[in-house]
């Protein structure tokens, strides 16, 4: 059974990420967030550059991709410019029960003391409210996204830690053992 994946950002990252969520049969794209008006009301491939339709378009309205029952989202919006907005977007897609795997904020990930308090606790809140996880990791050469790359979505799935947890080439001893590498 495919995994139902939303897409959150379709810019320089986003874009492969698309690609390989609209071709790879393991995956079914259940909705496409962007943050661009010029970009909203496009079909998933077309943002994608690809020649196919899949009759997916895109919103500006996050609650309307939520809402379109995805399992995963996978979060590739920009969020070093929109730092607040990045982490209202984790808080809420997370409280709605949709595991997030993403290359942004990549202070996200572990070691996680790297932010205050004050700003982690909403996000392990929200995930604790949706029995969600999160996993982030960044997207620069050589890192472990390279060996995940388009398996973001299963590890997510198989997550079963009702916390936000992170990721780096060593998971932390708190990562659910079906998430260990």
């Amino acid at each position: 059974m495919a995994i139902r994946v939303a897409a959150i950002g379709t810019g320089n990252v986003g874009v492969h990420a698309l690609r390989a969520l609209i071709a790879n049969p393991d995956y079914e794209l259940t909705g496409v967030w962007v943050s661009s008006d010029s970009k909203a009301d496009k079909d998933a491939g077309e943002l994608a550059g690809l020649d196919v339709s899949t009759g997916i378009t895109a919103s500006t309205d996050l609650d309307a991709v939520l809402a379109t029952g995805p399992q995963c989202a996978v979060y590739t919006a920009m969020a070093d410019n929109r730092l607040p907005d990045a982490l209202d977007d984790y808080r809420r897609i997370l409280a709605a029960g949709v595991n997030v795997v993403g290359s942004s904020a990549v202070f996200l990930q572990y070691p996680w003391q790297v932010l205050p308090k004050e700003l982690l606790a909403p996000i392990e809140d929200a995930a604790r409210e949706g029995n969600s996880s999160l996993f982030v990791n960044g997207i620069d050469p050589d890192s472990p996204t390279t060996c995940f790359r388009w398996r973001w979505p299963e590890r997510a799935r198989a997550s079963s830690r009702s916390a936000a947890w992170r990721s780096s080439t060593t998971p932390p001893t708190t990562a659910p053992p079906s998430c260990s590498t």
